[in-house]
């Protein structure tokens, strides 16, 4: 898997993937998703079936959660074969304690080390994604990307507001990777997000239970910092008076400018 050792795409998450995460991404196809839908799953979209998205910039997307690596390789290209007869993996997982990957497979190791603490020596907190740019055309994607072209994609995002919208991303950060360590591109977080957390990931149904809350963000755009407040209104949209006399108290008493 040497053509896969140059640039990459890391993303780091401070949670780790459940059972149920790591079999609906080793069988490609099947989401993390709840089918049930009375279940109130707030982690709806974590690692569900977006995660295949990976899939047009690389062709061997792999990832450290917990105590497991595992690569996934759908056309059975990278992977060795094992059996008898021989026959070539889409997808592996293992537990690198227990396997001693990194006395097996350092060259894989490698990329990972120093990462978040990344050392396979013991448990990893969260979960990290490495995405090795696709170097040439491939049966999954004719799409191949450069690193400038990687930046310029994530330039864009920069100033955008979907961080009003999620209800789990509190926090995303952009790094360029270099051999002397990370260089901070641009960052955005929620600065009061203990006191509007719940309100966040609350999904509203009933028009009754409408509630307003504060969002304070602070976005890092180096060498620049600025902070906007956000005054968010979930559920009840009918009753919403045109003068929007609720916001306006409520953004008068947090002294929040409304136009």
């Amino acid at each position: 898997m040497k053509e896969l050792q140059g640039p990459a795409i890391w993303i780091y998450n401070d949670a780790e993937f459940s059972e149920k995460d790591f079999q609906a991404l080793i069988n490609l196809g099947i989401g993390g998703k709840s089918r049930d839908e009375n279940e109130n799953d707030t982690r709806i979209g974590k690692f569900g079936l977006g995660f295949n998205c990976a899939f047009h910039i690389t062709d061997l997307p792999s990832f450290v959660s917990g105590e497991t690596i595992a690569f996934i390789d759908p056309h059975a290209k990278f992977l060795p074969a094992t059996g008898y007869p021989p026959k070539k993996l889409k997808g592996i997982r293992m537990n690198f304690i227990e396997k001693e990957f990194k006395k097996r497979f350092p060259d894989q190791c490698y990329p990972y080390e120093a990462i978040e603490g990344c050392d396979f020596t013991k448990k990893f907190k969260g979960t990290l994604f490495r995405l090795p740019l696709r170097t040439k055309r491939s049966k999954i994607s004719s799409q191949v990307l450069e690193i400038n072209e990687i930046l310029r994609l994530f330039y864009n995002v920069e100033s955008n507001k979907e961080m009003l919208f999620l209800r789990n991303i509190e926090s995303c950060s952009l790094y360029d990777m270099k051999e002397q360590g990370p260089n901070l591109i641009w960052q955005a977080k929620i600065n009061n997000i203990d006191s509007c957390r719940n309100s966040r990931q609350k999904v509203i149904d009933n028009v009754d239970d409408a509630q307003i809350y504060q969002l304070d963000i602070e976005i890092i755009q180096c060498p620049q910092k600025v902070s906007e407040i956000w005054a968010i209104c979930t559920g009840g949209h009918n009753k919403i008076k045109s003068e929007f006399k609720e916001l306006k108290e409520f953004s008068q008493k947090e002294r929040i400018k409304v136009n």
